[in-house]
């Protein structure tokens, strides 16, 4: 309440119980570490559930928020219309919602744990045509929501999003388990993990201009959905697998997009030849090039597309000669007697989904990852 601003407070190490409310511009709150800092609601309750009040609620300007970890509220934080954060080192844990957003001014973060959060990890609201990007590094969003509970499990955002180096896992949703993009993503190493449980829900939903720079989604029934409502596709180093007995029907689906798909790995993992690796619907021209189906029916099932494609590979899984492709971490990078090796086209793509140099032979490999 008295700082002004551009005041830093320091809070140490321990179990804080209180409710905050900064609308005081500038202000920065730095705890001593996601781990070591706890901020609980004033008045505790042993069930998130029950919690009506926000822990930090923010509705100023220029506002940081560093090294603690807000739990047992039904928001960890909250931000108002028009708030400007920046978040360092941030876990939201076993709240009803991690984070909600809603028409903020601005939202950049690096270093973002939501975890365990009953309904939501995050939601991000928007109110109008320029909505702000959401900008973060180094997220982990990991075992959020529950099959009966809120639409999306992990993360919901109909902001644009921008993410670096993040993680989903274990996050249940009624209509997306881990992360729904409504209103556009650009994604660098983007990974979605093996989930414990079996669920039809799609996995990741994401919708408008769409471009993933290496993406790797590890599946358990539910799929991919990639909407971009007439706009762009750009997908660059992407692996797709289904390691279970019972194929997801279509493990990755297209509509309206219009752009390209470059080394891709679409494998399922096990089992005689089932399933469809991509559906596309809609209107749109799409390039596949440089990708491998591996032990599918069919590659591709299109309707209205237009597909381009060239230097592909479709086959099963043992003509594939995979480097370890059934062991419970599989490599999916080809072995040096794989047809994969050195038989793609010059795309100007320099890494590979791992960040290993390409070409490393005398042409790149095809698929997501260059031996």
């Amino acid at each position: 309440d008295a700082a002004s601003d551009g005041t830093a407070v320091c809070v140490g190490p321990g179990v804080w119980q209180e409710n905050l409310t900064i609308n005081t511009d500038g202000v920065r709150l730095f705890g001593a570490g996601s781990g070591a800092t706890v901020i609980e609601p004033e008045v505790p309750t042993s069930d998130p559930q029950t919690s009506d009040t926000a822990i930090i609620q923010v509705g100023a300007s220029d506002v940081i928020l560093s090294g603690m970890s807000l739990r047992g509220g039904e928001f960890g934080l909250e931000l108002l219309p028009g708030s400007e954060t920046t978040l360092i080192d941030m876990e939201m844990r076993t709240n009803q919602i991690g984070i909600k957003g809603t028409n903020v001014g601005s939202l950049a973060a690096n270093g973002l744990y939501l975890v365990r959060n009953t309904n939501t990890g995050a939601i991000f609201e928007g109110g109008g045509e320029n909505n702000p990007i959401v900008n973060i590094s180094s997220l982990e969003v990991i075992g959020n929501g529950g099959a009966d509970g809120a639409a999306v499990g992990g993360l919901h955002s109909e902001l644009p999003l921008d993410l670096y180096g993040a993680l989903f896992k274990d996050n249940s949703g009624v209509s997306t388990a881990d992360l729904y993009a409504g209103g556009g993503i650009v994604a660098q190493n983007l990974r979605v993990d093996m989930p414990f449980s079996s669920s039809i829900t799609p996995r990741v939903s994401m919708l408008g201009d769409i471009i993933l720079d290496s993406a790797t989604f590890s599946l358990k029934d539910g799929g991919v959905e990639l909407d971009c409502l007439g706009g762009e596709l750009e997908v660059i180093n992407m692996a797709v697998s289904n390691s279970l007995p019972t194929p997801v029907e279509r493990t990755l689906t297209v509509n309206e997009c219009s752009g390209v798909i470059y080394h891709a790995t679409f494998a399922r993992l096990g089992g005689p030849l089932q399933g469809t690796a991509v559906e596309f619907t809609g209107e749109g021209e799409v390039t596949i090039a440089n990708t491998a189906f591996i032990n599918f029916v069919e590659s591709s099932d299109v309707s209205e597309t237009v597909i381009a494609e060239s230097s592909n590979f479709a086959g099963e899984l043992a003509e594939a000669q995979l480097i370890m492709p059934l062991s419970s971490l599989p490599n999916l990078r080809p072995q040096s007697d794989s047809p994969l090796i050195d038989a793609g086209e010059d795309l100007n793509v320099a890494l590979d989904i791992t960040g290993w140099e390409r070409p490393r032979g005398s042409a790149p490999d095809i698929g997501a990852f260059e031996r």
